[in-house]
């Protein structure tokens, strides 16, 4: 290489035609180097191939059997793993069972003494044998063992308690430490019998209820029995030893923890075909008690170490393989060609020197010498490669501009000339010829709106403000209509600093802003009715607050629409019909409006409008009439007329509020008035309207805090027989005795209750305390027939699924017949759905209790129900019972009910009688009940008790 270098230095100060002496061939003058190369390659080969093997033998060595030793290592953990898995749903299962018979009722009594056949009823040897215990025990909360049995699971044998277990038993052990009615306690204990599994659950009531009587304890000794039973299931050879067995290598565990995920593992080899892994087990604790053995085959090393043996020996014959190919492979295509190449580069770099320029080194093989002659044959061409080079840019450029989809401009500011690509001209919808090289031909088609900041932009750029120009405008197209595009241009600015050319370039972005207006336009609009959203909506009533607050004297008013009984739509005619209902009045609503007002869909079927520049309260009046006549004719919806109206809700903007959601509050509410007082019409908002929600909100609050502090109260009204003028039971009327505003009739909360759904628990409570309060009575007081209950029963109480197991859980707790049960329903829930009601009343009426319709008259009076449905009686409403001396019409209402009631087999409650002449025309049509205030108000238990201790009450003679 030093001898072409040589010559080619010497060649490199001028081409003229001086020869330059030809050079000593250089194959000959290398041969002898070539020879020593080649053996100096084979030896080095060699050297390098027997490192390798022994680098690889050694690294497989280390590598592999590590490798299978981490696997034997994990196989073991994950083995015990599985075993302390096992240990821990044992232990999961065991505290559920102890969670079943611990939230017992029965349990509850026994701890207290209450119940002396418990452990003879529910204890028996077939009890442990099912459950597979071997230790119960029953303690109170001061101690004192109730009740303890250990059974042996193999001999069926009972034996006490042993005294090492009854240490335990202390109140201040962490046994039977029970915090909550909630918390357990479940973990390993250490016996001087043996270890046994625990777990320990406070005793409470079969709602899981307190307070607390004691704590039931199960336990499953761990004794080898039951080690054997894990091994077989889990197959694992398995053994436990006490923590202090000397013989177990607990050095390497750490500190102990207890057997669960993420314990430590000790792995140890027993011998070459036994491997044994260790883990702690602590107690309940948190002392280490029991160490875990578990012992596998050591298959995985064995094998390991065969397998590296047999890949040493085939690496060992690769590599013999390999050296010969290698040399032969070498000597053939390396070494006899380098050879060949060197005569080859000294013949051109002669001709070269003899300033043949025509001379180029051929393809070659593509070694590196060829590689160097090649170098060597571009710096003697290097002025005609770089031609040729500008020439292919040139091309490129030509190409570039061409077949770019944006058009290009070239504008040379000293000249005042702009070149416009073929591209730029076509956007616009113009040939080649047609637009020339002058500024105006681009200029003068910009919208006259967007030309300022046009050159605003350009200015900038030119002046050095900014470090690159772009501006989206619009600009004219040969069709006539204006098209948005992107121009987009960088200055050239030379050493003064000041800009001698710009170019750049121009895309169409007319679908874009198509695409970002439609978006906009999605953004502030209704998807449905395309009307404006709420987010236009709240912009637009932003607005307007903002010019009222300016402009002295003008005032607007929001319009907050609801659709009246649109569910009802929804549910006969389908969704798609009632997406065509809204539709429909949208654009009746659109029909009504006037230039300057705006009305939107807020979702659902509510619709807001807002009505601007108003003179006083009784445009926007007017304006609600409108929508309410524009709503009157029918609508055709599928193959149906359907007529509907709105519910409207009006706030002025007099009202002194200064943000638009208060706004839409208070119209919302004065919707929700106009709803209340009968739909299809206007409600004028009035802040006490807005006090009356308030209001509201504070009795639901305090309504929850009345659930869960027990705030409620029942009283009894006495339900008299007219024949024989006894108190044959009474209704349960429920009362809230308020911290503050004392005691509340259920028209002060019964209405939010159903509303927030805490009628159910409240319902529930009624039951329940009036079937106790049942029970207590029919005890004390031996009357024939036995005293009813009467309770009434919400909707949403019949919507619940387990209504009829409540009611019998109820029944059977109270201990009461479920015949003296009387349950009152009212004909609106009856009609609200009517097969799923009577599939329920039938199933409560099979268990022997009574059902009465309430309120009979008022509601639907179908008589279709009473056959259909399991009713037993009627009341009549109090509203006929009060008119009926005074108003013809209502006493034949009444007889005709009796009528009704004799021929259907069903007997008749008249309520709310006041006075003695009611009393009598009620006795003279042969009504079977009564009750009312002129018997008695509701009353408080004692004071219903004290009734009942009385004489008989006979009102029928004076």
């Amino acid at each position: 290489m030093l001898a072409v270098n040589s010559s080619l230095a010497g060649a490199s100060g001028s081409f003229s035609n001086r020869r330059v002496p030809a050079p000593v061939p250089l194959c000959v003058r290398q041969l002898g180097r070539v020879m020593t190369v080649r053996k100096k390659s084979v030896l080095i080969s060699m050297v390098t191939l027997c490192g390798l093997i022994v680098a690889l033998s050694v690294a497989a060595r280390f590598i592999v059997l590590r490798s299978f030793l981490e696997v034997e290592r994990q196989e073991t953990e994950a083995n015990l793993q599985r075993v302390l898995d096992a240990l821990s749903n044992e232990l999961v299962q065991l505290n559920r069972t102890t969670r079943d018979w611990s939230a017992w009722d029965d349990s509850y009594a026994f701890v207290a003494g209450e119940l002396d056949s418990y452990a003879t009823a529910n204890l028996a040897d077939a009890t442990f044998a099912n459950l597979q215990l071997n230790l119960v025990a029953f303690v109170n909360t001061s101690g004192d063992l109730i009740y303890g049995n250990v059974f042996d699971l193999a001999t069926e044998e009972s034996r006490p308690l042993p005294q090492s277990f009854r240490a335990h038993l202390t109140p201040s052990d962490l046994l039977l430490n029970q915090p909550d009615t909630e918390s357990s306690r479940v973990g390993l204990l250490s016996l001087a019998e043996g270890p046994v599994l625990v777990a320990a659950r406070p005793i409470v009531t079969s709602e899981g209820k307190g307070p607390i009587r004691g704590t039931l304890i199960f336990g499953r000794f761990l004794d080898a029995e039951k080690v054997q039973q894990l091994a077989e299931t889990l197959h694992l050879a398995l053994a436990i030893y006490p923590f202090t067995d000397p013989e177990i290598p607990l050095g390497n565990l750490g500190a102990p923890v207890s057997g669960a995920t993420g314990a430590p593992f000790l792995v140890r080899p027993l011998s070459v075909d036994t491997v044994a892994g260790y883990t702690v087990l602590n107690d309940l604790y948190g002392q280490p008690s029991l160490v875990l053995q578990v012992e596998s085959p050591r298959a995985v090393y064995q094998q390991g170490q065969l397998g590296l043996r047999y890949f040493l020996l085939a690496l060992l014959v690769a590599g013999l393989v390999f050296s010969v190919v290698f040399h032969v492979s070498l000597d053939r295509w390396v070494l006899s060609r380098l050879a060949h190449s060197l005569a080859y580069l000294r013949e051109r770099v002669g001709r070269i020197a003899g300033h043949d320029l025509a001379a180029r080194f051929g393809s070659g093989s593509g070694d590196e010498l060829m590689d160097v002659a090649q170098a060597i044959s571009d710096m003697v061409v290097v002025l005609e490669e770089t031609f040729s080079e500008l020439q292919q840019s040139e091309e490129r450029y030509a190409l570039a501009t061409r077949g770019a989809n944006d058009g290009l401009w070239d504008w040379d500011l000293q000249t005042n000339q702009i070149y416009y690509s073929t591209r730029w001209k076509a956007m616009l919808g113009y040939s080649e010829a047609e637009i020339g090289d002058e500024p105006d031909e681009w200029f003068r088609r910009v919208a006259p709106e967007d030309s300022g900041q046009l050159w605003a932009a350009l200015s900038a750029h030119l002046e050095g403000i900014t470090h690159h120009f772009e501006h989206e405008y619009r600009i004219l197209h040969k069709g006539g209509q204006y098209r948005w595009v992107l121009a987009r241009g960088l200055a050239v600015r030379p050493g003064d600093g000041s800009a001698t050319r710009m170019a750049g370039s121009q895309t169409d972005i007319t679908e874009r802003k198509r695409m970002e207006e439609q978006l906009l336009h999605d953004a502030l609009h209704d998807a449905l009715t395309g009307l404006p959203n709420r987010v236009l909506f709240l912009d637009r009533l932003t607005q307007a607050l903002e010019r009222a607050k300016r402009r002295e004297g003008t005032s607007f008013a929001v319009l907050f629409m609801d659709v009246d009984h649109f569910k009802l739509v929804n549910d006969s005619l389908g969704h798609i019909w009632g997406d065509e209902l809204l539709v429909a009045i949208a654009r009746r609503l659109e029909a009504v409006r006037r230039a300057v007002d705006t009305v939107a869909r807020l979702g659902g079927d509510e619709f807001v409008m807002l009505l601007d520049d108003l003179e006083g309260t009784a445009d926007a009046i007017t304006v609600a009439e409108r929508i309410h006549q524009a709503l009157g004719p029918p609508l055709g919806l599928g193959g149906q007329e359907v007529f509907v109206s709105v519910s409207i809700g009006i706030v002025l903007s007099t009202d002194g509020l200064d943000a638009p959601e208060d706004l839409l509050r208070d119209a919302d509410i004065a919707m929700y008035r106009a709803k209340a007082l009968g739909k299809a019409r206007s409600q004028l908002f009035d802040p006490t309207m807005r006090d009356h929600v308030v209001a509201r909100l504070l009795v639901e609050t305090d309504l929850r805090r009345a659930v869960e502090r027990q705030e409620f109260r029942l009283h009894y009204q006495p339900i008299l027989a007219l024949a024989s003028g006894r108190i044959t039971g009474f209704e349960a009327l429920v009362r809230w005795q308020h911290p503050e505003r004392g005691l509340l009739a259920p028209g002060a909360f019964i209405a939010a209750a159903e509303e927030n759904g805490l009628i159910v628990p409240i319902g529930e409570w009624v039951l329940r305390e009036a079937c106790r309060q049942l029970a207590r009575w029919q005890q004390e007081f031996a009357t024939d027939p036995l005293l009813t209950i009467s309770v009434n029963l919400s909707s949403r109480q019949l919507m619940r699924p387990d209504l009829v197991e409540r009611i019998d859980q109820i029944v059977q707790e109270a201990g009461v017949d479920p015949a003296t049960l009387k349950l009152e329903i009212t004909e609106s829930i009856v009609m609200d759905n009517y097969e799923r009601t009577a599939k329920i009343l039938s199933e409560i009426r099979s268990r022997g209790i009574q059902i009465f319709m309430d309120d009979f008259g008022t509601g639907y009076s179908s008589l279709s129900y009473l056959s259909h449905f399991p009713i037993q009686a009627i009341k009549i409403d109090r509203s006929f019972v009060q008119e009926m001396v005074s108003d013809g019409n209502h006493l034949e209402i009444v007889r005709t009910i009796l009528v009704l009631a004799r021929e259907l087999d069903l007997s008749v409650l008249a309520e709310g009688v006041e006075t003695r002449e009611q009393m009598d025309q009620l006795v003279a049509l042969g009504c079977d009940l009564v009750q009312g205030y002129f018997i008695s108000k509701p009353v408080a238990p004692e004071e219903a008790q004290r009734l009942l201790a009385a004489a008989p009450v006979v009102l029928l003679d004076d």
